[in-house]
């Protein structure tokens, strides 16, 4: 019998399913469930299933087939009732989760959680009323008023108030209070102590071993995480995604009533749920093993240069036992060869928490090349492992010669309709600019929040539903780095920049009136041997200033114009070492610019434009795996000049922003790297300020400090080589 029962742990913050705490919008359109009810500071967070071990699914059946907006649950003994959160509305279906009528409860509205002492039904309302309803008749009998405000989940237990019973109430991220069937408090649990963010559903469990036990349906975490705590409160770490199994797997739906009995299913004791939109379940709510360690990871450094050799085999076990884990024996494969072992003693493992181990056996590899390595526990306090289906864990490592210095290639979605675009954008640019030359960056402008940004593109669009981006901002580094860009440090930056790579990348462009040419040659250093591999060429504007929206943002870095030839990329065959690679494209932008009322009219490549200056355009190449998204290496491309501009040594300027306040940027094209004398007039033609700055061939920029300028308008300009360019500068306060 194939049983779920997964233990969950937080890697990264990630995105949230509504604008909270975690700086972020879900795009409704792709996952989230118009009709579903949510948290309104939940926050999410990506996170690892275990092996699948001691739950079945019992049902798994269509909610939105029964009605929409459904949220709270339980199981009569012959029926499901189905309440809708923003109505009155109470749906019957039967145990296949077939809907079978509809009925309401005078005096009784919003039903959100719905619970049963065996003989009365009790249904909150995220008031602070809890309803007492006669199930047979559907009528309510009383109403019990508590201090709690928000009685959103309600989950009945006997033991309360020296087994006279009670009930654990209250909502999302709140404290957990425990009231007696008069509505008088008995005792809080603090949200500290829990520390869940979006419970929804909460269940009562005295069936469980060890118990008994509280289960929180959360909107935290992945959206719809099953939590079970001790009765104290503390989260035990028996966690489930139900996004993870329901409807197929790979889900975003949100967490809804929650509810336990036993008996739905002859024999077993099930636990009841709602995820909203997405499922009505039930699953077996069993027992672990009493030894049972699972393989969570090899930790093993991915990159192994060979004449560091010999390498220390790292990795991470957990225990899915009820018995302390005090000895065990653990072991390493390399490529399916023997095992190598180590026996360890004097531990203290529990239920739920993890192992982490250095292997005190090193090994030592015999040529270059990609290893797959195992690991597993084995021998434990004496025993077999009672469940072998989750022992293993299983890793790559590429061991190799030499390397080349990576590039990371930044892709960020955000939009200038999205309010927590501004500091995701803030701390990504702080970054990279700490970080010159070291880095490839691309920022595609999205179709959400509400109207979205005008310079939209389908293409744009492709990207993300290529990457499955459901949220902005949202960041992804080489293909693999996947999260808010409000997170984004130093610390991860240095991560991905310190992963070798195996392929030079080198691209050239140049630009003629609206058209451009772009030429890339790869050149690897290493075999590759997949197949799948793209060239992607994006044009980019390094700074727009027309697509401010709604969010306060005034100008925008590296927004991508087109896709070269398209979003489909340059389809390359297996990298070889020594043996190069080139592609080259042209494009001419059609037409004459238009700045869209919004992302609902996006620019029609065939006869229009979105390009506020051709004279800021760039480039960004990188070289991707389609199938596993690996960016192997990026880079920005070099201007070159035309025949006719190779005398020219100042090819462009540009500031921004213009009107400005305290400090302008300017951005300067060079032919060769030179000293540029920058100086600025007042109206009056007096010099305020006269600076010599060294600058590299390309594209560069001078910071500019305004804040002791008075308000008016300045003359720029900029002298290289006995050639000057002036632009004119309006300075507000």
């Amino acid at each position: 019998m194939n049983k779920i029962y997964s233990f969950l742990f937080i890697l990264s913050v990630l995105s949230s399913s509504i604008i909270g705490q975690n700086n972020s919008i879900n795009s409704s359109p792709i996952k989230l469930d118009l009709n579903a009810e949510c948290a309104p500071n939940a926050y999410a967070n990506s996170t690892i299933n275990s092996s699948k071990a001691l739950w079945t699914i019992q049902l798994d059946a269509d909610p939105t087939a029964i009605a929409t907006s459904l949220a709270g649950v339980m199981w009569t003994g012959t029926e499901f009732w189905c309440s809708v959160w923003n109505s009155a509305d109470i749906h019957t279906a039967d145990a296949s989760g077939n809907s079978t009528g509809t009925f309401t409860i005078s005096g009784v509205s919003g039903t959100r959680s719905m619970t049963s002492d065996g003989t009365h039904t009790y249904i909150g309302t995220a008031g602070s009323s809890i309803y007492k309803v006669d199930p047979v008749t559907k009528t309510l009998v009383s109403t019990i008023t508590t201090s709690v405000s928000n009685c959103r989940y309600l989950t009945y237990d006997p033991t309360l108030n020296s087994n006279a019973g009670g009930f654990w109430t209250g909502q999302y991220g709140s404290d957990i209070t425990s009231v007696d069937m008069s509505g008088n408090t008995l005792s809080t649990i603090s949200s500290a102590t829990h520390g869940l963010t979006g419970i929804y559903g909460m269940a009562y469990d005295n069936f469980s071993v060890g118990g008994p036990f509280l289960w929180a349906f959360d909107q935290g975490g992945n959206g719809a995480d099953i939590v079970q705590l001790d009765m104290s409160g503390n989260p035990t770490g028996v966690t489930h995604d139900s996004n993870s199994d329901l409807n197929g797997g790979g889900i975003s739906g949100l967490a809804g009533g929650l509810f336990i009995c036993d008996n739905f299913v002859s024999g077993t004791t099930s636990m009841v749920g709602i995820n909203q939109g997405e499922s009505l379940f039930s699953y077996e709510l069993a027992d672990p093993f009493a030894i049972d360690v699972a393989g969570v990871a090899v930790t093993t450094d991915p990159y192994l240069q060979i004449s560091n050799a010999p390498f220390t085999i790292s990795g991470e076990v957990r225990n899915e036992g009820l018995n302390t884990i005090t000895s065990m024996d653990i072991n390493y494969s390399i490529n399916g060869g023997a095992a190598v072992t180590e026996s360890l003693s004097g531990l203290n493992i529990a239920l739920g928490s993890n192992y982490t181990f250095d292997h005190s056996s090193t090994w030592t590899p015999t040529a270059t090349g990609t290893y797959q390595i195992d690991i597993w526990a084995s021998n434990i306090n004496g025993s077999a492992d009672m469940n072998t289906a989750n022992d293993m864990a299983t890793g790559s490592v590429m061991v190799y010669d030499v390397s080349t210095q990576r590039i990371p290639m930044f892709e960020t979605f955000t939009s200038s309709t999205c309010p927590p675009c501004v500091p995701g954008n803030i701390q990504l640019e702080s970054i990279l600019s700490a970080n010159p030359n070291n880095y490839t960056s691309l920022k595609y402008q999205m179709s959400f929040p509400g109207a979205g940004d005008p310079y939209y593109t389908d293409e744009g669009g492709n990207r993300r539903t290529y990457y499955g981006i459901s949220s902005v901002p949202r960041l992804e580094i080489d293909g693999g780095w996947d999260s808010n860009p409000n997170s984004l440090t130093q610390q991860d930056f240095d991560d991905n920049y310190n992963i070798p790579s195996f392929t030079n990348l080198t691209a050239t462009y140049s630009v003629a009136g609206q058209s451009i040419q772009v030429d890339v040659s790869v050149d690897p250093i290493d075999n590759i041997s997949s197949s799948n591999l793209v060239v992607h060429i994006a044009v980019f504007e390094y700074l727009t200033t027309g697509n401010v929206g709604t969010n306060g943002e005034t100008e925008f870095q590296h927004v991508m114009k087109k896709m070269l030839p398209n979003s489909n990329g340059n389809s390359i065959s297996a990298l070889q070492a020594g043996v190069a690679q080139t592609v080259s494209q042209s494009y001419d932008f059609n037409g004459s610019y238009r700045l869209p009322n919004d992302a609902q009219s996006p620019i029609n490549h065939a006869i229009e434009h979105s390009v506020e200056g051709f004279d800021d355009l760039g480039v960004a190449v990188w070289v991707q795996d389609v199938t596993t998204k690996e960016i192997l290496q990026s880079t920005t491309a070099t201007l070159v000049v035309g025949i006719e501009n190779t005398n020219n040594q100042l090819l462009s300027a540009k500031i921004y922003p213009n009107p400005v306040k305290d400090n302008a940027t300017i951005a300067l094209n060079l032919n060769h790297s030179d000293q540029v004398n920058l100086k600025v007039y007042n109206a009056l033609g007096e010099e305020v300020l006269n600076n010599l700055t060294n600058l590299s061939n390309g594209r560069s920029v001078i910071e500019l400090n305004t804040s002791e300028l008075d308000a008016g308008i300045y003359t720029v300009c900029l002298i290289c080589d006995g050639e000057r360019i002036v632009k004119k500068m309006q300075v507000i306060k």
